[in-house]
């Protein structure tokens, strides 16, 4: 799990835009499976971790492992993105502008607020 983290930090970075996105869901799929290893380790513990203790575990996980830049950039990510059961759609219009859509499993479909920036 290091290792792969170490790869999401620096494929954020990276002049392809598939590449960052890779690197996005990747840090994103990270951070469910540490959280879930967290959850079940405490449940052995019979103690019920709460949301902000996952959030600062996971904090601390990723600046124990990386540079504070690369630690900052997952961080942002992995708390900005919606996880599980998100699918991104980014689309570009006739104008050469991208948008990104978000639909969650339940079908709900969200899109960033008009004069946004929109990471491209």
């Amino acid at each position: 799990m290091d290792k792969l983290i170490q790869i999401a930090a620096t494929q954020l970075s990276d002049q392809l835009p598939e590449s960052r996105e890779a690197a996005r869901n990747l840090a994103l799929e990270l951070q469910v499976i540490y959280e879930k290893s967290q959850a079940s380790t405490s449940d052995e513990n019979e103690s019920e971790p709460s949301v902000s203790q996952d959030a600062e575990s996971w904090e601390a996980f990723c600046q124990s492992k990386l540079s504070a830049l690369s630690a900052q950039a997952i961080l942002r990510v992995t708390s900005t993105t919606p996880k599980e059961g998100v699918a991104s759609t980014t689309k570009t219009t006739k104008e050469g502008v991208a948008s990104t859509t978000n639909t969650t499993k339940e079908g709900v479909t969200s899109a960033p607020k008009e004069g946004l920036a929109v990471d491209c």
